[in-house]
């Protein structure tokens, strides 16, 4: 039978000039289980996941497996593979090369997406980012660690590979434990055993749905019903989400166009809340 690992970050506490990013933060992970951790844009999840691997360094973190606290990022490292949201395989090596590199067979690529045949001898710059993604992906979790991070897995990632990204993550979830991050917070539920929330600096465990809701989230049925008889919940288009069918919103600063600042406004997008910080000018399609 195979063993039970097990990963517990706890007490995360970052901050920088005294802007306070985490607080108390932890997330847990297990073989056999995905864990999924949702937030808004900039609220700490990346930072979190750099905390782990050493890529950052907190005011205070504990790292512990199997109960046993370890605090050298080496061994962390070798335990814990992570998939960064930028590319992380160097430029100048083909694909290939890098997954030489790594210890995994490119075959098993091949036989996941019969396209990647050729690409052997690429570079990243020449294949696509939906295409870098996946590659960089399968190679996390092909690897020898115990415990695999995936930082926006699905970004630039065409729907039927989100589905087959999916698929690979169920099927190499019975040898590892798994943490996912991504802003497709509906195909982040379809497939997690744990969900916990990052806002304001704190890890809230998420049950249901409503939990969602609850803290803000995602608006309940009454609230998208409110906003879109006030006109306040509007679909966009922000840097990483995808844009809405009837409305684009143009991000721009307040000395190139005439527009109201955008504190005044919440957006809405997949049924999460966005709230703006910069200047908008919204074109009708």
């Amino acid at each position: 039978m195979q063993s039970v690992n097990r990963l517990l970050v706890d007490s995360v506490h970052l901050e920088f000039d005294k802007l306070q990013v985490l607080q108390s933060a932890f997330i847990t992970a297990q073989t056999g289980r995905v864990t999924g951790v949702l937030g808004r844009n900039g609220c700490g999840k990346s930072c979190l996941f750099k905390c782990i691997m050493g890529g950052i360094k907190p005011q205070n973190i504990f790292v512990r497996f199997n109960d046993e606290p370890e605090t050298d990022y080496a061994h962390i490292g070798k335990r814990v593979k992570y998939l960064p949201q930028n590319v992380f395989m160097p430029a100048n090596i083909t694909l290939g090369e890098a997954f030489d590199l790594y210890g995994v067979d490119y075959d098993g690529l091949v036989e996941f997406d019969n396209k990647f045949h050729t690409y052997q001898r690429m570079t990243s710059g020449q294949l696509s980012g939906g295409e870098v993604r996946i590659a960089e992906m399968y190679m996390v979790l092909n690897s020898e660690a115990e415990f695999c991070i995936l930082d926006e897995p699905f970004s630039n990632v065409a729907p039927k590979y989100v589905e087959m990204m999916q698929q690979l993550i169920q099927q190499h979830k019975a040898t590892k434990g798994i943490i996912i991050s991504d802003h497709m917070y509906e195909q982040v539920m379809d497939i997690t055993d744990d969900l916990f929330l990052l806002r304001d600096g704190y890890t809230f465990p998420i049950n249901c749905r409503e939990d969602l809701i609850h803290h803000g989230y995602i608006l309940g049925r009454d609230q998208r019903k409110r906003a879109n008889d006030t006109g306040t919940g509007l679909p966009s288009f922000v840097p990483g989400v995808q844009s809405g069918d009837m409305l684009s919103t143009l991000i721009a600063s307040a000395s190139s166009f005439s527009c109201a600042p955008l504190s005044t406004f919440h957006l809405l997008q997949d049924n999460v809340t966005i709230p703006l910080n910069q200047y908008v000018f919204i074109v009708m399609l």
